[in-house]
């Protein structure tokens, strides 16, 4: 690096004394400068306490708010203290009463005038700081999807057990009534066996189900942690189809390019260009004003006089210069550091545009399915009628004389089957809307957690029988 220092001297004593004012003044109010106060982006709480990855998204916001302040922190200007001491030996080389030597003590305030490079490295840094900010909030929502996810599986599991005993019961209802349609002579023995049979596939479902009810569980607590807060029902008072139907796939599809984690990406890319830009001006010269108060002693020992003593010398200097500095040769070339910033800003530039087509793809995917759900939910409602209408018939007409025990027992399995199928179908669909509701980043804690009342069209049935399974899953049969 070559140095011009273009230096200004005060002659005079009063020369000296009103420029060392001015220094002194100058240092005081550097001193009084804040140098930036950490203003810790607000970071809303998720629902789920120990989520590694929000905790991640949340320190790595720290990072680049304190890099970001370093950053700006360049732009101020600097004050050092420099003390200097220095033997000089004596005759003989021996250090002792009679040696000489100096002391230097100095005062030094640089304030930066032109810095281009920092100047773009303090907007690629507070940029960054954007960026953290937007993934904060996009690990926040994603961490509130999980936990939704999480406790519609537990919702699901416990209904769908609900539904297996139920089923199960009916089903050991049949059994009774097999044994003594066959006490009776009404019935042959391979009834009440089939009876047997499917009452004991049943258990086999509700066991599964409590089985999986119990992984649910689980799952739950391991991921929302112990000091976890608990959740109200989602399901219950979760309208499907009311929250994206008064929008169009394209509306939808343009919420979705605005989400934090498009966000983070183009704030992403500008701070690579700031970086670039920064490279780019290392040629530029940078210019600084420094001012320097110092005092230094000195003091001689005649080499011909040993027991004459030492004379010293006190003399005080204030300089205030302005320095330019030329980067002629470095370690780091600039070329290298230019073609590096190319190359990162290309890495953003295809990252982003990974990130939209995917945000697009996913969400015209999910929008689709979410209309698709709404005409499933309905046919299977109607299914699920048609299947309790069709066991009542053949309830009365198997009194009657007019339809089998095995149309009984095919009416009740087939029953049982559209039951689980429609619960399966309507908390698909509210994951499906959850996930929607992410992809757009609309997913806020008052989609978990607000109050509602209970969805017509939720999974219990019309025609439920309210008892409680037996104990052990099944009933004893006497023939």
């Amino acid at each position: 690096m070559r140095t011009i220092m273009p230096t200004l001297r005060a002659s005079g004593s009063t020369g000296i004394v009103h420029i060392r004012s001015v220094i002194v003044g100058l240092i005081l109010c550097v001193a009084a400068i804040p140098v930036g106060r950490a203003t810790d982006a607000p970071v809303a709480q998720a629902i789920t306490l120990d989520d590694p990855e929000l905790s991640y998204a949340v320190d790595m916001l720290s990072v680049a708010q304190e890099a970001a302040r370093q950053a700006s922190a360049a732009r101020w200007p600097s004050v050092t203290l420099r003390g200097q001491w220095r033997p000089r030996p004596a005759v003989g080389g021996v250090i002792g009463n009679g040696s000489s030597g100096s002391t230097s003590l100095s005062l030094n305030l640089t304030i930066p005038v032109i810095d281009e490079a920092s100047r773009h490295n303090r907007a690629a840094a507070a940029l960054m700081a954007r960026v953290g900010n937007a993934r904060v909030e996009a690990a926040r929502q994603e961490a509130l999807l999980r936990r939704g996810i999480g406790v519609l599986a537990v919702e699901r599991d416990r209904e769908l057990l609900r539904l297996a005993g139920q089923n199960e019961l009916a089903l050991a209802s049949l059994v009774d009534m097999a044994r003594m349609r066959f006490e009776a002579g009404l019935a042959a023995v391979g009834d009440v066996y089939e009876a047997v049979s499917a009452n004991a596939a049943a258990s086999r479902a509700r066991v599964d189900a409590q089985l999986r009810l119990d992984d649910s569980l689980v799952a739950l607590r391991l991921m929302g942690g112990a000091s976890a807060p608990a959740l109200p029902s989602i399901a219950s008072s979760w309208r499907v189809g009311q929250r994206f139907r008064a929008e169009s796939e394209e509306d939808v599809v343009q919420r979705a390019l605005r989400h934090p984690r498009v966000e983070a990406a183009q704030h992403d890319l500008a701070a690579s260009e700031w970086r670039l830009a920064a490279a780019r001006v290392t040629y530029l010269p940078k210019l600084h004003l420094q001012a320097r108060y110092g005092v230094s002693s000195r003091r001689e020992a005649p080499a011909w006089i040993a027991s004459a003593g030492s004379r010293a010398h006190r003399r005080s200097r204030t300089t205030v210069m302005l320095v330019l500095k030329l980067p002629l040769h470095g370690a780091s070339s600039p070329a290298a550091l230019v073609r590096r910033g190319i190359a990162d800003r290309d890495v953003k530039i295809d990252a982003l545009d990974d990130l939209r087509r995917d945000a697009v793809r996913d969400t015209r995917r999910l929008y689709r399915r979410a209309r698709t759900d709404r005409m499933l939910l309905a046919a299977t409602r109607s299914a699920v009628a048609a299947a309790e209408a069709a066991v009542d018939t053949v309830s009365v007409g198997l009194v009657a004389g007019t339809h089998s025990w095995p149309q009984r027992l095919r009416g009740e399995s087939r029953l049982a089957a559209i039951r689980i199928e429609h619960c399966r179908a309507r908390y698909a669909a509210i994951e499906n809307e959850l996930s929607l509701l992410q992809l757009v980043g609309a997913l806020t804690a008052d989609s978990l957690l607000r109050p509602g009342s209970k969805d017509p069209d939720a999974c219990g049935v019309s025609r439920a029988d309210t008892r409680q399974p037996r104990p052990g899953g099944s009933c004893k049969v006497y023939f």
